[in-house]
């Protein structure tokens, strides 16, 4: 099955965009979710789960002209937020210019795709 996509809200460069709203989506499918990255996105992750425990998420990158791969495990403690990124495209971009997030326990978090300028 294909997986969800999170919009991707940006933060413009002008003097009167410092700012942008945003709504966060929950991670419902277990395909995983997906973001076009350009290389200046950042992600918000909220772990929302009712029980106790860190849960962990995974962004899986690509093999770079090195042929270096990394997998990125993140635990992250129940009601915490984090900030992860940016994320080089050469490195995390799938073939289709997106950056990939799964979990086995993907109705755990809630997410926001934000493009810094």
């Amino acid at each position: 099955m294909a997986r969800d996509t999170l919009t991707v809200y940006p933060i413009g460069a002008s003097n009167s965009q410092y700012t942008s709203d945003f709504t966060k989506t929950s991670m419902v499918t277990a395909n995983g979710l997906q973001v076009a990255n350009t290389g200046g996105n950042i992600l918000l992750v909220v772990e929302n789960a009712g029980t106790s425990g860190a849960q962990t998420l995974t962004i899986t990158s690509v093999a770079c002209s090195h042929g270096r791969t990394e997998t990125l495990s993140r635990a992250v403690a129940q009601g915490s937020e984090q900030v992860l990124g940016p994320f080089p495209p050469e490195l995390w971009n799938d073939g289709n210019g997106n950056l990939l997030i799964d979990s086995a326990t993907e109705d755990n978090f809630d997410f926001a795709a934000i493009r810094l300028p």
